[in-house]
C-alpha cells in the first residue's frame, strides 16, 4: 500500500533538514573517533539488484558493506551490515536519526515519540518532550513513531538500545526529533510503515502492540472492528462514522433518557431545594438542626421519587464508551486522507472552514433551549 501526501505524491517520512544536520537513517556508529567521523561523511556506492540494495564503502583501512533486503509484500526490511577496520571486524551500532514523521504536515511534537518493548510486554511509549540525555533500554523492539507510522529495529532476542532526543531549529521554530540505536547481532530487521494491525502482525506477532488503544481498549477495538465492518458496505469513512454515532447514540438512549427526567424532576425541585439551602445556610456549622435540614432534602426526594445522582450516574456510564470512541478516531489509520464530503477531504485533519463545529454548537444551544422550554 502506498500512502500519499494531499499533493498525491509518495509521502516522505524523513525530516531533510534534521537528516543534514544530524545524519540520515542507518548510519553506523562504531564508537571510534578514528572511524566515527569518516563514516559520518561517506559516500557509498549503491548497488540495486530488484529487492535488495547493497551500500559499500571503504577508505583509510575502514570498510562498510550495508545489504537491506526489501521484502515484496511487507514493510519488513533484513539488516545485514559488516564494517571491519584494517581488516579486523569491529562491533558497532545502526542509527536512525534524520527524524521520523509525515513531512506533508506542519511538525508537531505532541505527536512524536520513542518506543521500546520487551518479551511479554506492552510497548512504552516515550513523549518527545519526556526523553533526556540517553535513555538505555534492554529491549527487543525501539524506535519512533508519529501519529499514524512508525519505524523500529526488531531483534530476534532483547539487546542494549539506545534512545535520545535531538533539537534543530526550522523557520526559527525549535523542533525535536527522536534518535534511536540499535546493535548489530545477527538478524537485525527494520519496519517502517503504517500503524496497521494487519500489516503489523504480518511482519512480526509482537508488533500490534505498538498501536495505542488507550486505557479503554476493550471497548475501543469492537468500535473499530464496528467502523470497518460499516464501511465495507457503504465505502465511505464519513457516513460510517455518522452511522456508527447513530448505533452508539441508540445505545445510550435509556441512559440519557433517564438522565433527561432526572434533571426535570430535580429542576421541579429546585425552588424548595432553594428554600430548604437558605435555611441551611443561616445554621451555624455545630448547629445540631443542619442533621434535620439534611433530612428534610433526602425525604423531599424521596417523595418526589428523585435519585440526586440520577442525572450524574447515567452520564458516568457513558463517559468510558464516548472516551473509546473518541480514541478509535484519533488512532484508526484508516482515516487518513479519508474524504466525506464537499470541503471535508481528509477526515484525519479538523474542519478547514469550522462548519461542522459551528453548526454542532448552534445545534447544542438549541436542544438546550427546547429542554428548558418543556420543564
Amino acid at each position: 500500500m502506498l500512502f500519499r501526501s494531499a499533493d498525491g505524491k509518495p509521502i516522505e517520512l524523513i525530516n531533510k533538514d534534521s537528516a543534514e544536520k544530524f545524519g540520515w537513517p542507518l548510519g553506523v556508529v562504531a564508537g571510534d573517533p578514528a572511524v566515527d567521523p569518516l563514516l559520518a561523511k561517506a559516500n557509498f556506492k549503491l548497488e540495486v539488484n530488484n529487492l535488495t540494495v547493497r551500500a559499500e564503502f571503504s577508505a583509510n583501512g575502514v570498510h562498510e558493506v550495508k545489504t537491506l533486503r526489501l521484502e515484496p509484500d511487507n514493510y519488513l526490511i533484513d539488516v545485514d551490515s559488516q564494517l571491519t577496520k584494517q581488516g579486523s571486524a569491529i562491533p558497532h551500532r545502526l542509527a536512525w536519526h534524520g527524524g521520523f514523521g509525515d513531512q506533508s504536515l506542519p511538525p508537531d511534537p505532541a505527536q512524536i515519540s520513542a518506543i521500546s518493548a520487551v518479551p511479554g510486554q506492552k510497548f512504552e511509549a516515550i513523549p518527545l518532550n519526556k526523553i533526556e540525555g540517553v535513555a538505555d533500554r534492554n529491549t527487543t523492539i525501539a524506535g519512533t513513531k508519529d501519529k499514524y507510522f512508525v519505524a523500529a529495529f526488531v531483534l530476534p532476542a532483547a539487546a542494549a538500545m539506545q534512545i535520545t532526543k535531538q533539537d534543530f531549529t526550522v523557520s526559527g521554530k525549535s523542533v525535536g526529533i527522536v534518535g534511536v540505536t540499535a546493535p548489530v547481532t545477527g538478524a537485525l530487521k527494520l519496519y517502517i510503515g503504517p500503524q496497521d494491525e494487519d500489516w503489523l502482525r504480518k511482519a512480526d506477532p509482537r508488533l500490534p502492540l505498538i498501536v495505542n488503544y488507550g486505557f479503554f481498549e476493550v471497548i475501543t477495538r469492537p468500535l473499530l472492528v464496528a467502523l470497518l465492518w460499516i464501511h465495507n458496505y457503504i465505502g465511505n469513512f464519513g457516513w460510517a462514522i455518522v452511522l456508527l454515532t447513530i448505533g452508539i447514540n441508540f445505545i445510550l438512549f435509556p441512559l440519557r433518557l433517564k438522565q433527561q427526567l432526572s434533571m426535570q424532576k430535580m429542576q421541579k425541585l429546585s425552588p424548595q431545594m432553594r428554600t430548604l439551602q437558605d435555611k441551611y445556610k443561616k445554621l451555624k456549622a455545630n448547629d445540631p438542626r443542619r442533621n434535620e435540614v439534611q433530612m428534610e432534602m433526602m425525604n423531599l426526594y424521596k417523595e418526589n421519587g428523585v435519585n440526586p445522582m440520577g442525572g450524574c450516574l447515567p452520564m458516568l456510564l457513558q463517559m468510558p464508551l464516548l472516551f473509546a470512541f473518541w480514541n478509535m478516531l484519533s488512532v484508526s489509520i484508516e482515516l487518513r486522507r479519508a474524504p466525506w464530503i464537499l470541503w471535508i477531504k481528509d477526515l484525519s485533519q479538523h474542519d478547514p472552514y469550522f462548519i461542522i463545529p459551528i453548526l454542532m454548537a448552534v445545534s447544542m444551544i438549541i436542544t438546550q433551549k427546547i429542554g428548558r422550554a418543556h420543564v
